[in-house]
C-alpha cells in the first residue's frame, strides 16, 4: 500500500501489520525531520508512552493511566504490544480494585478491553461510569461519543462528544 497521508502509512503498517514497523519507522523520522505535525505527533505520543512504561515500572500507577490517556490522545493507534497492553492492565484492574472510584484506571480497563473482548453494551457502560466518576475529563466524554458512533447512534454521538 502507498500512501502519502500519514496517518494510513500508520494504521497500515504499525496497526494492521506490525511486522512492517521496522520500514515505517524510518519514513515517519524522515517525515517529523522534514516538518510533517503529524510524524512529530506520533513520536510525542511514542514519548509519552515510554514515560507512562516507567510510572507503571515504579508503581506510579496514576501518573501512569494519566500519561497513558494523554499518548493515546495524541495518537490514538500507539503501537502497543499485547504484553504492554496487558502490563497496564493488570495494573489498572488493582488499582480499580483498591478503589472502585479510580475513573482512570477504569478508562485504562474500557481501553483493554476494546483491544481484546469487546461488547458495546459493556463498554458503554464503563464509560458511563468514567464519566460519572470524573465528569470534567473530556477523553471520557470523548469516548463514550464515539462509542455511540460506531454503533450508528449519531444522535448520542454528538451528545456525548460535546464537551
Amino acid at each position: 500500500m502507498k500512501s502519502n497521508n500519514i496517518k494510513d502509512l500508520y494504521f497500515y503498517d504499525l496497526g494492521a501489520n506490525p511486522s512492517r514497523a521496522m520500514n515505517t519507522l524510518p519514513e515517519l523520522a524522515r517525515r517529523a525531520q522534514q516538518g510533517s505535525k503529524t510524524a512529530k505527533m506520533f513520536f510525542t505520543a511514542m514519548s509519552m508512552l515510554e514515560q507512562a512504561k516507567a510510572h507503571l515500572q515504579s508503581n506510579k500507577f496514576r501518573d501512569a493511566f494519566l500519561t497513558l490517556r494523554a499518548a493515546l490522545r495524541t495518537w490514538d493507534l500507539l503501537p502497543m504490544t499485547k504484553h504492554e497492553w496487558s502490563d497496564f492492565h493488570e495494573a489498572a484492574k488493582r488499582a480499580f480494585d483498591a478503589n472502585p472510584n479510580d475513573a482512570e484506571a477504569l478508562y485504562v480497563i474500557l481501553r483493554y478491553q476494546m483491544l481484546t473482548n469487546f461488547h458495546f453494551q459493556d463498554g458503554l457502560q464503563m464509560a458511563k461510569k468514567c464519566i460519572s466518576l470524573d465528569p470534567k475529563v473530556a477523553d471520557f466524554h470523548h469516548f463514550s461519543g464515539s462509542l455511540h458512533g460506531f454503533e450508528g447512534d449519531f444522535e448520542s454521538s454528538s451528545r456525548y462528544d460535546r464537551y
